[in-house]
């Protein structure tokens, strides 16, 4: 079966999901003269320059983790500026531990990092325990993983305080599904403040360094349309049973629209089944809401068979 390194071959999704095949972070990537309006125009966008963060920059040694203060709030999406308001949030970071179905995806195209942590709060709640604490005096430090030259992960902490993006008294981005529970929005901001604002992250990105971020492992993409059904089926089953994050990339076809799936999105997978015979993948959208089959849970949770998520689905990533 197919694979390759999250970090080449990879698909943008208009804001929504991975963009296309990026080479070695230390490599340039070329475009043919002329070409670079036409990417903007179509949002296909190669990786992002990492921002320079030097400013914010209050410790770094070889021997331990970069050190990220937090001097200002994170950018919000051009689009939100002078409707935002950052206000302070109080609750739990954890309510019964994490879940994946505590995230809400909101306005704000980063379903590569929402449906990505969906699926490992699924497979793996550890890694978001890990991931995140609460320093007991308003704020929380995240600890993410960059890559460095040898391909070595070095621990990045971003340190945030309590107050979130919001729109009058709604988020303005990611939510949880209890309002009391912190560590979802939370990690969204210290990710966006890691990355250079909400800007840098609200257009589409790539879930594979989302996994890597959290891990500090590899990840791997797999094309669908190089597999069979079954090879899909046993690839995905082996990877939740080793308790490895596993999402899926809809197409980008915009008909698939027409079965309630959103096109060039991410989302995260529960679980697979085998019920009389039938192979099925079960599958929840980040936003929360909108699933295939229009079961009226309106969860964004739903199950298919995998001859269908063959048709729908176009890349998975595991980690």
């Amino acid at each position: 079966m197919p694979k390759i390194g999250s970090n080449s071959n990879k698909t943008n999704a208009r804001g929504q999901i991975e963009q296309p095949a990026s080479q070695k972070r230390d490599e340039k990537v070329s475009t043919p003269a002329g070409q670079d309006d036409k990417l903007k125009r179509n949002q296909d966008q190669f990786e992002s320059p990492t921002p320079d963060r030097s400013a914010t920059l209050l410790g770094a040694t070889d021997s331990g983790p970069t050190v990220l203060g937090n001097p200002s709030e994170p950018v919000v999406m051009d689009k939100d500026k002078g409707l935002v308001t950052y206000q302070r949030q109080t609750g739990q970071l954890f309510v019964d531990g994490p879940s994946g179905d505590d995230v809400l995806q909101g306005s704000i195209g980063d379903c590569f990092l929402v449906g990505t942590l969906s699926a490992m709060a699924y497979t793996d709640p550890s890694v978001i325990r890990n991931a995140i604490k609460d320093n007991g005096n308003g704020t929380y430090t995240a600890r993410f993983f960059e890559w460095a030259p040898g391909g070595a992960h070095k621990p990045v902490e971003v340190t945030v305080d309590s107050k979130l993006p919001m729109i009058a008294d709604m988020p303005a981005y990611g939510a949880s599904r209890s309002p009391d529970e912190l560590w979802f929005p939370m990690l969204e901001k210290a990710y966006a403040q890691w990355k250079g604002g909400y800007q840098a992250i609200g257009d589409g990105g790539l879930a594979g360094d989302v996994m890597e971020a959290m891990t500090g492992r590899p990840a791997t993409v797999s094309f669908v349309e190089q597999m069979s059904s079954s090879e899909a089926f046993d690839t995905i089953k082996a990877e939740l049973q080793a308790k490895h994050a596993v999402v899926a990339g809809s197409s980008q076809d915009d008909s698939v629209r027409s079965v309630n799936i959103r096109p060039h999105h991410l989302y995260a997978v529960v679980n697979v089944s085998e019920e009389a015979g039938q192979k099925y993948i079960t599958l929840r959208n980040p936003a929360g809401t909108e699933e295939f089959g229009n079961d009226g849970k309106d969860d964004g949770v739903f199950k298919m068979k995998m001859d269908d998520f063959m048709k729908h689905y176009y890349r998975i990533f595991t980690n």
